[in-house]
């Protein structure tokens, strides 16, 4: 029989081998260097290895949902090497990572899977987990990117600078209201935290922008560092007051502009499957790519299987 063993991750060769993990399990949707060391300062983050006889055959991680970190929920990830599922590794590290959660005082958990992931949605189906949200994501491949659109007259585009900071952090505090999310609120939490976490040292600031009026920021959009070549958008936002306008539509394009200038060859985004953000993204020439479906549950018990 073989023996299966749980370990946090810990150091450089296990960052490697849990990015080794995640790469050879889905290479489209895995961390570079540079975001996992911005993920694992999530709050209450746990990354965990799990082997067989020896052989590293699954990664997961437990943390506080980011979109209410004081909420009941946590959120977790468990990715078993196809050749090895069935026998167990995922409920053992569904085990400890509820155990995790329980002790930072969750009492539920959402998953993120694949709508063409059959075996991550039917295990957890069978454990009473119910879909909460669906995000679709799209790619804009830079290369054949060519429309142009120019914001309203009375609003003018500038760089993300830091100065900005403070002032575009009233203007998310109005767009949470109307973000999608898999609990009961959108809670962005402090200007710090919202900060940390929207903000990263891996943004790029030369291609993130801020929509002024009069002076004053009504609309923001953040792009951070993806794999090689490649931008991520963090989030796109316009005050409720200003929406409808094109404002969203131009500043994604001075995104893509900025992007090609800097040298990207493609930029990645994931909306809500009811978010108008995708018929932006239409308009700009995103393609549609995979949808994630995120589950929501309770904990597995140690006696579960």
């Amino acid at each position: 029989m073989s023996t299966l063993t749980l370990r946090r991750v810990e150091g450089t060769e296990d960052v490697d081998v849990f990015l080794a993990l995640r790469r050879a399990i889905d290479p489209d949707h895995m961390p570079s260097p540079a975001q996992y060391r911005e993920h694992v300062k999530a709050p209450g983050r746990v990354d965990l290895i799990a082997e067989l006889d020896g052989e590293p055959v699954a990664a997961a991680f437990v943390e506080r949902h980011g979109e209410n970190v004081d909420g009941p929920v946590a959120w977790i990830s468990v990715r078993v090497l196809a050749e090895h599922r069935r026998r167990g590794v995922g409920t053992a590290l569904f085990r400890e990572l509820s155990a995790i959660a329980r002790n930072e005082g969750k009492s539920e958990l959402v998953f993120s899977a694949r709508q063409d992931d059959p075996d991550s949605l039917d295990y957890l189906g069978k454990r009473g987990y119910v879909e909460a949200l669906r995000l679709r994501e799209s790619i804009l491949e830079l290369a054949h990117a060519q429309t142009t659109f120019a914001p309203p007259p009375e609003v003018t585009l500038v760089p993300f600078a830091v100065e900005l900071d403070e002032a575009v952090y009233d203007v998310a505090l109005d767009v949470a209201r109307d973000v999608p999310t898999a609990q009961e609120s959108f809670e962005i939490g402090t200007f710090g935290r919202w900060r940390e976490d929207q903000l990263p040292s891996i943004t790029m600031r030369d291609c993130s922008f801020v929509a002024q009026a009069k002076g004053e920021p009504v609309g923001y959009a953040i792009l951070v560092q993806g794999e090689e070549g490649e931008g991520l958008h963090c989030m796109t936002g316009v005050r409720r007051a200003w929406r409808r306008r094109g404002i969203a539509l131009a500043l994604k394009q001075a995104q893509i502009d900025a992007a090609k200038a800097a040298g990207l060859r493609r930029l990645r985004t994931a909306n809500a499957v009811q978010n108008p953000m995708l018929l932006v993204n239409e308009r700009l020439g995103y393609r549609r790519d995979v949808e994630w479906i995120h589950l929501r549950g309770p904990l597995l018990d140690g006696d579960e299987s």
